[in-house]
């Protein structure tokens, strides 16, 4: 371990640089989205419901139980020097240049903003870094320790995030197409680590399966239907339809961004073609038998199936940000081509301009995330603060009931960030009364019992309620029968 450290210090302090630079704006200004509400209370053995049983004890293990940004960004920036640093390892990346292109394109990536735009941003960085540890830990150790400690990994890697599991799975198969572009090795003599992977992957997944049931029945609850969750399995024939094709949507959406052309568009196609240019040179180079192109070529176009394949194994999962990590390795493909490859001048040239172009993008949407939070926060700032001031004119500061009811409409015009990044917001992002009375608790010191759901709906058949302006119209706070209730919307 010492040795690695010594051997790597250059790259994973520029990469813990790097990704500092790129997210400077959100490590040192406090944007808090709505799941920032949730981290005031008692995180601990939260998202056991969700199967992420280690989640919240990684979260307090590593930074607190609160929405600390400074602090996330700075472990969540070690942990992704050390996963990329991992990869550049099992890849040999040789050019420094084409290692910078690695490590910046990958701080970029929108994973990584929109994993920055929660609290739990440590745990989640932590997990991918455990799912490419466990990867490398059964390549370079032979050992049983070393098969163990991959299970490990994987194990509290799913227990966190289940989705880095895929990312672990393509980093392997790009580690053994790695092999067999440089022909330093074949698929048979890379039998062993092949099966050191595959007990290391099956081992962590029934780790994780253990715990999970012991959990349950220890603590007495359900998988619930988040992310479609509970109901992974075997699905219809028509539902593996509609995966499909919800799949190829989702990746048409990420690479082009939306129906219309854009600028980020423009570069993916640009990309793309080079990456097919790459694929026909490995089909043409004579080096190469024909079972070892087929074989390449499968290994490496591999990682866009297997990134989504989430969506075939149940019919309630949506993709979002976060999930599409598995997509960088179609650009790393690139890299790893140009590196490695007498390719042509003109195509490396293309090829490093391209990605270039696609990093300064990607740098730019990502600070576009980071304002629309900013807007989303002010918005609700201004909002509570000016209901609590309504609240003290009418001398209801006794009053410890609360009914807030609606939601502050969207504004007409939004900043859009392409491709979409998943937990950042310009519009009002309290959803719910939940979500109000812990930012008035946690920004200005206000605690409310919120009101139940037949409560709630005994005050909206009332006709008082009914009389009652919509914010910000003057009335919308008032009293009804030792309730404070709060009319955001019809």
């Amino acid at each position: 371990m010492i040795k690695y450290f010594k051997g790597n210090k250059k790259i994973l302090l520029l990469s813990i640089c790097i990704f500092l630079l790129i997210h400077m704006m959100k490590i040192v200004n406090y944007y808090p989205n709505w799941d920032s509400m949730y981290a005031i209370v008692k995180y601990g053995f939260s998202g056991l419901s969700s199967g992420r049983w280690f989640s919240g004890i990684s979260l307090l293990i590593l930074s607190s139980a609160y929405d600390l940004q400074w602090v996330n960004g700075a472990i969540s920036s070690i942990f992704f020097s050390l996963t990329i640093s991992l990869l550049i390892n099992l890849y040999t990346i040789k050019k420094r240049f084409y290692c910078f292109i690695a490590i910046v394109l990958f701080a970029v990536f929108p994973s990584m903003a929109s994993t920055l735009t929660y609290f739990t941003s440590p745990a989640n960085m932590f997990a991918l870094f455990l799912s490419v540890l466990g990867v490398y830990l059964c390549i370079m150790q032979s050992d049983r320790k070393r098969v163990f400690a991959a299970i490990l990994c994987f194990g509290f890697s799913l227990g966190i995030y289940q989705i880095y599991i895929f990312t672990a799975i393509i980093a392997f198969l790009y580690y053994v197409g790695n092999k067999l572009l440089d022909c330093e090795e074949n698929i048979y003599d890379m039998k062993k680590t092949v099966f050191r992977f595959l007990i290391s992957i099956i081992g962590g997944g029934g780790l994780y399966w253990l715990i999970n049931s012991l959990l349950i029945k220890l603590y007495n609850y359900e998988i619930t239907s988040y992310q479609g969750i509970s109901e992974v399995g075997i699905m219809t024939l028509y539902e593996y339809a509609l995966a499909l094709k919800k799949m190829i949507k989702q990746i048409c959406i990420f690479f082009l961004g939306v129906n219309s052309i854009t600028i980020y568009g423009i570069i993916n196609i640009f990309i793309i073609i080079i990456a097919l240019c790459c694929i026909v040179f490995i089909l043409l180079n004579r080096v190469y038998t024909y079972k070892r192109k087929i074989a390449l070529c499968i290994l490496f176009l591999s990682c866009l199936p297997i990134s989504y394949s989430g969506y075939l194994l149940s019919p309630g999962i949506g993709y979002h940000s976060i999930m599409e990590v598995g997509n960088y390795f179609i650009y790393l493909f690139i890299i790893l081509i140009i590196d490695k490859q007498s390719i042509s001048v003109n195509i490396r040239k293309l090829a490093s301009i391209s990605l270039l172009l696609l990093c300064f993008y990607h740098f730019l949407n990502d600070n576009i995330a980071y304002h629309q939070l900013n807007i989303g926060y002010e918005k609700t700032k201004f909002t509570v603060m000016e209901t609590l001031i309504q609240i003290d004119l009418q001398n209801m500061e006794d009053i410890d009931k609360i009914a807030v009811i609606g939601i502050v409409e969207p504004d007409s015009f939004q900043i859009t960030t392409i491709p979409f990044i998943m937990g950042a917001t310009s519009n009002y992002f309290i959803p719910n009364q939940f979500e109000f009375i812990q930012f008035a608790k946690y920004f200005y010191g206000r605690e409310f019992n919120g009101c139940t759901e037949e409560e709630t709906d005994k005050i909206k058949r009332s006709k008082e309620f009914e009389q009652m302006p919509i914010y910000p119209n003057n009335g919308y706070v008032k009293n009804i029968n030792g309730v404070i209730v709060v009319k955001l919307s019809k």
